[in-house]
């Protein structure tokens, strides 16, 4: 990835920042570019050589400086080109966000959580950018090297950073707090994802809770709290407030929704919002939009901005994502509606989407046909968690169910366990995407709505992909 310092910066005020020597005739050299990958430097750019799992952008130096680097922020010196040597080339990467973002006046509001928190982070970006000047996470970016991205890249008229902090251990979140020092966190929710690494869903909390780690007193600090570990946390001393459905600082009020909209009314801490709709379908989705609305009361925003702001959520190719389609079969032409849910995916995500798939299907008139492929990082209780989504899935209302992949497999154990005939079962134990898109197409029908579910490693839109292209 190659970024531009909307501020430039000099190799002097950098090497200052990261807290290492430079030469003194290199000092005056300003840097408006960085780069971690070597086939992307250009003239003049300052390549920060990272250690991953495959490769070390240690090794890279000389290409680096071959295609112009001025610089290069590295763990290993070489005569090529100038190098700032530090003893971590990523902690040196946060060090310098840090320091970029203290030179922009601007208000933070982090969001992490098990899931939404890409979701909430997006009604954030829509509903605060009605009144302000906003900078947010692209994509998901939001681990230790994106963060700091999204703050290096940030232009120096913003007013708010949002940011999306993802983790896959204890620690990793503590790190991300201290540099983006938030003014408003948001934790969405406490799932089982991470309970490979992190064994217990308590653990998994306190991890999500580190977000507290960068913040000073008087900062907002926003929990679901209809999560009982969430409610757990209400007397850290940062006098959370909570979110919720039911009672807390802020509710949700009179929730309907059908197949793409959902509409409610808010009560916030100053004012309600009667009347309030957003353009995605589900009781999460409303959830997401309540963070949003609480975070744009506490920067002063009015009844008409939010409630604008919530109108102007889009979802992305992979959330969420509803198409209609016509395919062919045999000289049989089918209209079936295609939901790409396809980014993530964990327990309580699956059952969300099955709601969606429910209403969706329902409005088309046809049947409801569930693809759910592999949840990952579920440790030892993958099978269970597995099996309860079929049995969820099985009491749903759908009518043809096909698992992809060889943990998804329980999904059909536990959807036959509860009554789910044998007949409307499909188990594709491979990952072959073209031969999945296949075998459900042979057993499709006219009108037909088709869900798209899976963790992001299975790419299930692959098959998607596949059935559609036809």
């Amino acid at each position: 990835m190659r970024i531009t310092l909307s501020l430039p910066m000099t190799l002097e005020e950098i090497a200052a920042a990261i807290g290492c020597a430079c030469a003194e005739e290199k000092k005056s050299t300003l840097i408006t570019h960085l780069t971690t990958d070597s086939r992307m430097v250009e003239g003049g750019d300052l390549f920060l050589a990272l250690r991953g799992e495959r490769s070390d952008g240690n090794n890279y130096l000389s290409n680096a400086f071959a295609s112009g680097a001025a610089a290069a922020i590295c763990e290993r010196a070489t005569e090529d080109g100038t190098c700032l040597c530090v003893p971590d080339a990523l902690l040196a990467l946060g060090a310098l966000a840090k320091h970029y973002a203290a030179k922009i006046p601007h208000k933070t509001v982090a969001v992490t959580g098990s899931i939404g928190k890409t979701t909430t982070k997006e009604f954030l970006r829509c509903v605060l950018a009605k009144k302000f000047r906003v900078h947010a996470t692209l994509g998901n970016h939001n681990n230790e090297i994106g963060l700091p991205y999204t703050v290096l890249s940030m232009p120096p008229d913003t007013e708010i950073l949002i940011l999306e902090m993802g983790m896959t251990g204890l620690g990793e979140i503590e790190y991300l707090s201290r540099i983006a020092l938030p003014d408003v966190s948001i934790v969405t929710t406490i799932g089982t994802s991470h309970l490979e690494r992190l064994g217990t869903r308590e653990n998994i909390c306190r991890a999500k809770m580190e977000i507290t780690a960068g913040m000073d007193d008087g900062s907002l600090l926003l929990l679901q709290g209809d999560e009982p570990l969430l409610q757990a946390q209400m007397n850290h001393p940062l006098a959370p407030k909570s979110c919720s459905y039911t009672k807390g600082d802020y509710t949700l009020e009179n929730l309907s929704t059908n197949e793409s909209e959902t509409f409610f009314d808010a009560s916030l801490r100053t004012v309600r919002l009667t009347d309030c709709s957003i353009p995605m379908a589900g009781k999460h989705a409303a959830m997401a939009a309540l963070f949003a609305l609480a975070t744009a009361e506490h920067f002063g925003m009015t009844e008409e901005e939010m409630k604008k702001g919530l109108l102007d959520y889009r979802t992305d190719a992979l959330r969420q994502n509803k198409s209609e389609h016509t395919l062919m079969r045999d000289g049989e032409s089918l209209h079936v509606t295609v939901i790409r849910d396809c980014y993530n995916a964990a327990p309580e995500s699956m059952r969300a989407a099955l709601d969606v798939l429910i209403m969706t299907a329902r409005k088309a008139g046809g049947r409801a046909v569930a693809f759910l492929g592999d949840m990952k990082e579920l440790g030892e209780t993958s099978d269970e968690l597995h099996f309860s989504v079929g049995a969820y899935a099985a009491k749903s209302g759908i009518s043809l169910l096909v698992t992809y992949g060889e943990s998804a497999e329980k999904i059909a154990d536990g959807a036959l366990a509860n009554g789910f005939l044998a007949e409307n079962v499909i188990t594709l134990k491979g990952t072959d995407a073209s031969h999945a898109a296949q075998a459900l197409l042979l057993r499709l029908k006219d009108n037909d709505t088709v869900l798209f579910k899976a963790s992001r490693a299975m790419q299930v839109e692959r098959v998607a992909d596949g059935l559609t292209n036809q």
